[in-house]
């Protein structure tokens, strides 16, 4: 789509915000109205508009694509979204550290103990941890306490959630992330601790290491969303 529009512009609408664009207020795809819940994420999402060329690039616009998920997606769908991300208690990585080499082991209890020992503080739910290659069953009172504690999640932090565990394939990390308790490095380095470990001995490739970048910045934007919502 050609860029359509020459001014943008911020305007309060109670305690929200709203997006303008020639004084028009912008919508989500769904054409739900896009209030935006705190000021300064209605500043970046305004240069994210401010910054678009002749033609509009939404994947140019991250926050702007958060706030489109929250309202288009998690709102009306927060319990199916819910109920997708249960599920991923059941292979947690955190719960499965390496046997071996020692060195990994280590360095993945050193990353993922603490971050695990959070979890279970703040969720009253115990981690069974494994080094045996097969599943390792979590209690079904868990799942269930997990799905109840999610539902009661502030959508806005639900969005960053769901948009992190995509990334990085653990709840536990995700949980972690949205609720700001973890940043982006520590999410990056403990979601790919045995690449990195791997690559400490034989180099890391030019396409993974452009892989890699490509993460960490996809997760700075949730993680940039997470410090401006509410």
């Amino acid at each position: 789509m050609k860029r359509f529009y020459k001014d943008v512009s911020i305007r309060q609408d109670d305690s929200k915000y709203l997006i303008l664009l020639d004084n028009m207020a912008v919508k989500t795809p769904q054409h739900n109205m896009m209030f935006v819940p705190t000021n300064k994420l209605a500043e970046a999402i305004a240069t994210e508009w401010q910054a678009q060329k002749e033609t509009l690039d939404i994947d140019s616009m991250p926050l702007t694509s958060l706030l489109y998920t929250y309202y288009d997606k998690i709102i009306p769908q927060k319990e199916q979204i819910v109920d997708a991300l249960v599920p991923y208690l059941e292979t947690e990585m955190v719960c499965y550290p390496s046997p071996e080499p020692l060195e990994l082991k280590l360095e993945q209890e050193k990353i993922w103990n603490p971050i695990a020992s959070w979890f279970s503080s703040k969720t009253n739910i115990k981690l069974n941890v494994t080094l045996d290659i097969l599943n390792v069953a979590q209690d079904n009172n868990d799942m269930e306490q997990l799905k109840t504690i999610l539902m009661k999640m502030p959508e806005l932090r639900l969005t960053a959630m769901q948009a992190a565990v995509d990334i990085l394939g653990s709840v536990v990390l995700a949980y972690a992330m949205a609720l700001g308790q973890i940043d982006t490095n520590t999410a990056f380095e403990a979601s790919f601790i045995e690449e990195l470990f791997q690559s400490k001995a034989w180099g890391l490739d030019p396409d993974t290491e452009k892989k890699h970048n490509s993460i960490k910045q996809d997760l700075q934007y949730i993680y940039n969303f997470v410090e401006l919502i509410p």
